[in-house]
């Protein structure tokens, strides 16, 4: 069921006059990207954001969310009318009377998407072993030295088959420059490997 401010940010969207021309309803909108987190809540707090960007005409080009421990985290990039934009950060802000804090900060180019540059390959690093400090840390510095870009990120804590003991799971798709070999990866991917104590290795995208 929709909360009833999603209702009337809906009837009124739908109300609104389509614009006909395209670079004048992209001149007249600012873009944000807005991180929200709280607890979860069977969607509520999804309904709660999603209302306050809609409700002052606010477009969600893109999202992602997910849950991190009892939390429900959200990024968002939206498009708002410029004359809106102060008021939509303000109920946005407000959320914090339902402990969900919000940072919005603008987007430099909403509307371009991520093209792989030329003879660039994409890799997928998985990784497994036990929770220690730094694990992160090492990996990404790693793959800074290397001039490798994170493409995306995820990471877990997961029990290990038979022991139950907590495992630390990570997952990243990366961005290989065409200097980058595989055996250079490979072999900079082990040294780290052996230096955590985890197991590390690179697949490939199909």
């Amino acid at each position: 069921m929709l909360h009833s401010t999603a209702r009337s940010a809906l009837r009124a969207a739908v109300s609104r006059p389509l614009r006909t021309s395209a670079s004048a309803a992209t001149a007249d909108k600012k873009a944000f990207i807005v991180h929200a987190a709280g607890p979860q809540g069977e969607g509520t707090m999804m309904d709660f954001v999603t209302s306050a960007v809609a409700k002052h005409g606010g477009d969600i080009l893109s999202s992602r969310a997910t849950i991190l421990g009892k939390d429900f985290s959200m990024m968002l990039v939206v498009k708002c009318p410029k004359e809106s934009c102060a008021e939509m950060e303000t109920s946005l802000a407000d959320l914090a009377k339902e402990r969900i804090n919000t940072c919005i900060h603008p987007a430099t180019a909403p509307d371009v998407q991520y093209t792989l540059p030329h003879k660039h390959t994409v890799k997928v690093l998985r990784l497994t072993g036990h929770d220690t400090v730094g694990i992160v840390a090492a990996t990404t510095e790693f793959l800074a030295k290397k001039g490798i870009r994170v493409l995306n990120l995820a990471s877990e804590m997961a029990p290990a088959p038979f022991t139950d003991d907590p495992m630390f799971k990570l997952r990243m798709v990366l961005d290989l420059p065409a200097g980058v070999s595989d055996e250079s990866l490979e072999e900079g991917i082990d040294a780290v490997a052996q230096v955590l104590g985890v197991d590390l290795w690179i697949d490939s995208i199909h």
